[in-house]
Order: structure tokens, then sequence, then C-alpha cells
């Protein structure tokens, strides 16, 4: 099992940013969470991930479970108080079958993430559309 620590990943801009440990898993069901204390003084307006692993109903796959949150924000003119706009929100799973071998599982993993952040789906996200 990974052991719980800070995440430092890039920015759009290109700058590193901290997510940091907020709550390690206490086991299976319980959530690890991380958050980004740098964005904001106000907890609720920090970016941050959930992390939750289970077994699925017969045992023979590893389910985790992952939400991320990146709340924007606005300084309202007239009070000059930081206001939530929106929060984006973005939520998945990943299924692990037990009879595979790690390296397989990182195979797999790798190759989501390098799609994840390809110039065709990231111009998908950024734009809210679907290659057409």
């Amino acid at each position: 099992m990974p052991t719980m620590a800070d995440i430092t990943v890039k920015n759009a801009a290109g700058t590193d940013v901290i997510y940091n440990a907020a709550m390690p898993s206490a086991g299976d069901k319980s959530p690890a969470r991380w958050a980004q204390n740098s964005a904001s003084g106000v907890q609720g307006f920090r970016p941050q991930l959930e992390l939750v692993s289970t077994n699925n109903g017969n045992g023979e796959v590893r389910r985790l479970e992952y939400t991320f949150t990146f709340p924007v924000t606005y300084t309202d003119t007239a009070t000059s108080l930081l206001k939530l706009n929106q929060t984006i929100k973005i939520v998945g799973a990943v299924q692990n079958p037990r009879g595979l071998t790690t390296d397989q599982w990182k195979e797999a993993f790798t190759q989501f993430g390098n799609l994840m952040v390809s110039t065709l789906i990231r111009g998908s996200v950024e734009t809210g559309y679907a290659p057409t």
C-alpha cells in the first residue's frame, strides 16, 4: 500500500502546485484526501482530491473511485469578500482485476493518464465538446 504524502503537480502555467495530504485512508471505504492549501485561506475554496478504495462484491476486482473538485472564486467588488462562482467536479473509477499483475495495471493506467493529458482530450475538456 502506498504511504500518504503531499503530491506536487504542474498547473496550466507550468508552475508547481502542491496538494497537501489532508487525511490518510483508514482502510477500505475510507477516503484519502488532499487539498491545495495555498489556493485559498477559505478551506471550502481549495481544490481537493479524494480517493476511496474497496473490493467489488466478490473480491475479484480492486475498485478505486476518485473525485476532484476545483472551486472557481471571485472577489465581490461591493463587499471585497471572496465568493464561490462555481465548482468544477471530475469523478471516475478505476477497476483493477486481481488476476492481473501490477505491471499490467501500471501499463493501463499510464496509457489512460497520457490520454487524459493528450492535446485532443485536453482540448475537448477545455471546450466542453467531444471531437466531431
